[in-house]
């Protein structure tokens, strides 16, 4: 028979296959196609969550101010360093 493939068919396509534990695969928008099971993010997905954390982090500062903003800036620019040293 030869080596089987990842379905357990062999490579002449005898035997039977496998059946897969995997979900079907949800249908995409309109026009595009199923990446790797997921659907890709569109250009107006994106655009959507940019306005919608802008409008959070507007929202916060209005509320709260921005000193604790600065201090997670502050925080996330030692991790990036502290990562790029182990690069």
């Amino acid at each position: 028979m030869g080596i089987l493939c990842p379905d357990g068919r062999c490579r002449c396509g005898h035997g039977p296959a496998r059946l897969s534990l995997a979900p079907p695969a949800r249908p995409c928008h309109i026009g595009a196609v199923p990446i790797n099971g997921a659907c890709p993010v569109t250009n107006r997905i994106a655009f959507t969550l940019i306005v919608l954390i802008c409008a959070i982090l507007v929202v916060d500062v209005m509320i709260y101010g921005s000193d604790h903003l600065m201090f997670l800036f502050r925080k996330m620019l030692e991790l990036l360093e502290w990562l790029a040293f182990w690069r």
